[in-house]
């Protein structure tokens, strides 16, 4: 019986073991089955569209530096070169002469003037040999000396040429003289013919014989 019993239970076993054997393989058939009948994964490559890239605005070029020379002659206006005159010379050929010439005075009678009927002096201060002025400042203020240029020249109409003559002044100008003495016209005589100076600090009317 128990020998029955023990063959039973292998039997029992053997049974169970090739069920359990066989449901694996079912179970691995199975599989193989699901496996194979699932679709392969695949990876899905998304296609992106690709967008057109807007094209930058180009930059405005960097200021380049300006060429001088360029710049110097488009922007500069030619420079105008004047020709100035002729300087005012004091040539004899361009100064007019001083004219000495004679007038009648009603008191004083011939008496000398200059060009333009103006009354010529002498002063008494004055040297005579040598001819020198000592008439400055406030002397000749009031009594301003007939001047020459250095180039002048001097006329003569009526008297002697040869008793006219010049001297260098103090201050480097040149004097008239007539007779070896220093002329001189009188600040206050306004009119040709006047002869307010006669008198007047040690001054005469130069006359005329």
């Amino acid at each position: 019986m128990r020998k029955t019993l023990v063959q039973l239970c292998a039997f029992v076993a053997l049974g169970i073991g090739v069920l359990s054997a066989c449901g694996d393989g079912e179970a691995v058939s199975a599989a193989r089955v699901s496996v194979g009948a699932s679709p392969t994964t695949t990876t899905a490559t998304e296609t992106t569209t690709a967008q057109p890239v807007e094209a930058a605005a180009p930059k405005p070029a960097a200021a380049q530096p300006a060429d001088p020379a360029t710049t110097s002659r488009s922007t500069t206006p030619p420079t105008s070169t004047k020709t100035s005159g002729p300087a005012t010379g004091t040539s004899a050929s361009t100064v007019d002469p001083v004219k000495l010439t004679v007038a009648s005075n009603p008191k004083l009678g011939r008496i000398l003037v200059d060009g333009k009927g103006r009354t010529l002096y002498r002063l008494d201060a004055d040297n005579v040999k040598p001819a020198r002025s000592t008439c400055v400042d406030d002397c000749a203020k009031r009594f301003p000396p007939l001047l020459v240029p250095a180039n002048g020249t001097v006329t003569a109409e009526g008297v002697d040429a040869k008793l006219i003559g010049r001297i260098t002044r103090p201050d480097n100008t040149i004097q008239v003289t007539f007779g070896g003495r220093p002329v001189y016209h009188y600040a206050a005589d306004a009119a040709a013919g006047d002869t307010l100076g006669q008198g007047i600090t040690g001054g005469k009317v130069v006359t005329v014989s």
